[in-house]
């Protein structure tokens, strides 16, 4: 997610904000994996990418995930 949430970096996440909004970042779980992504809705379908130009994660309608909550603050050592 660099250059907006730099590695290593500390996430305030808000576990009462599970509803998906467009152009919002989310930590949510992906199978055995949890990840934090910006969500994109195109169309009926949404979207989990990255700001740093990796591929775009389809989300099938958000079934296949669980959403922790959205990223509100971000800390990281200087």
């Amino acid at each position: 997610m660099e250059p907006t949430i730099k590695d290593g970096a500390v996430l305030l996440i808000n576990k009462a904000d599970k509803t998906p909004r467009d152009g919002h970042i989310y930590a949510f779980v992906k199978g055995d994996e949890i990840l934090v992504k910006r969500f994109r809705q195109r169309g009926d379908s949404w979207y989990a990418t990255s700001d740093n130009g990796n591929a775009d994660i389809f989300l099938d309608g958000l079934a296949q995930i669980i959403v922790e909550g959205r990223a509100v603050w971000m800390g990281a050592k200087l």
